[in-house]
């Protein structure tokens, strides 16, 4: 059962209606199902999948969308729920290969996206190829991302400590550095020399406002933090690349509908967005996949969307345990017994039998 089709018969309430059907794929087939995905989104700004944390799913599925999306939508700019410092690591890596930036990041990883998009890019000129950005909290790891970070634009740009610049990202390096302090100095120091910082910085420049801006430490209200970034980023973005197109994986409380603070929301409906109105949303529901749960324990984006007695019905739909994947696309989610809020989704995956492990972006 490869790529087989499963009819809409998803209630014992409603009748089976011919032409109503869901696309299901085992997990190898993950590059056909991100494919399925692409083709029920419209063309737009800004892509949004959720995730529950940790997930083995994850990280190949980001990847296979994020290909598909810059290969049909132009999609560049992949926007993290991390620290923007571990980014700058990563799109290092993009673009030397060097093995030993991925041990910084995490000596355990696997990398499997990074290694994925790091070949892509190969086959693309520069101005083309995929890149990171995060727009996500900093103070990560024990500030170990920060520090490779400037120690990387130090190198890279030949900072040293003649210029002020140079001297504030060296301090970052000594063991009793005072971070949050030095991020203090640093963002003064671009907002009252832009001029300079952005003729010794060049495309560096970007990276340090958006680690300077970013919130320090973590709160679970900071997705107006994130929407700063955010929009810092298309801003400067937009100097040099006409109409940017960016995709996030994040996780699902970020894209829940109704949750008027999350970043998603903001970036759809603010009137100071810079992609109002060309936000789809790619909602996630895991059965019996989630790491330290219950094997039976369900999450994602339908838990609060839908009723128990829903949730039991679309459980079953995967009666024994290999792992697949189900689409919902737009008129499958109108037959759904669930909240309004549904429709907000232009897609929604059904993960079945496929437990986390372990698992990241950088992963």
């Amino acid at each position: 059962m490869m790529h087989r089709v499963l009819y809409s018969l998803l209630w014992t309430m409603l009748l089976y209606t011919p032409g109503k059907a869901q696309q299901a794929f085992h997990i190898p087939r993950i590059a056909s199902l991100a494919n399925s995905v692409t083709d029920s989104l419209p063309d737009a700004d800004c892509y949004f999948i959720g995730q529950a944390h940790l997930n083995k799913l994850n990280t190949s599925l980001e990847l296979e969308l994020l290909l598909q999306l810059h290969a049909r939508h132009g999609v560049q700019f992949e926007i993290l729920e991390y620290s923007h410092s571990a980014a700058i690591i990563m799109n290092e890596y993009l673009e030397t290969g060097k093995e030993d930036l991925l041990k910084s990041l995490d000596s355990n990883g696997n990398f499997s996206l990074l290694r994925g998009v790091r070949q892509y890019n190969q086959a693309l000129t520069t101005e083309k190829r995929i890149r990171f950005f995060g727009i996500d909290f900093e103070g990560r790891a024990n500030n170990r991302y920060l520090k490779k970070a400037a120690a990387i634009i130090c190198h890279n740009k030949q900072l040293n400590n003649n210029t002020r610049l140079g001297q504030y990202l060296a301090s970052m390096q000594l063991p009793d550095a005072d971070i949050p302090q030095l991020l203090t100095q640093i963002k003064q120091y671009l907002s009252v020399a832009a001029d300079t910082a952005a003729s010794l910085l060049g495309n560096y420049y970007i990276d340090l406002l958006l680690i300077t801006q970013a919130q320090y430490g973590f709160s679970p209200r900071r997705d107006a933090n994130m929407f700063m970034n955010f929009q810092t980023l298309y801003k400067t973005l937009s100097t040099y690349t006409p109409n940017p197109r960016f995709f996030g994986s994040f996780g699902y409380a970020h894209i829940q509908p109704g949750n008027t603070q999350s970043i998603s929301y903001r970036l759809q409906y603010s009137n100071s967005s810079p992609v109002r109105g060309k936000v789809p949303l790619i909602g996630i529901q895991y059965f019996r996949s989630v790491t330290g749960e219950s094997y039976q324990t369900t999450i994602g984006n339908l838990s609060a969307l839908c009723n128990k007695s829903a949730l039991r019905q679309l459980e079953e739909r995967v009666s024994d345990n290999s792992p697949e994947v189900l689409i919902y696309g737009k008129k499958n989610l109108s037959l759904l017994p669930c909240k309004p809020g549904l429709q907000t989704f232009s897609a929604v995956l059904l993960v079945y039998n496929y437990p986390g492990s372990r698992s990241y972006i950088f992963e």
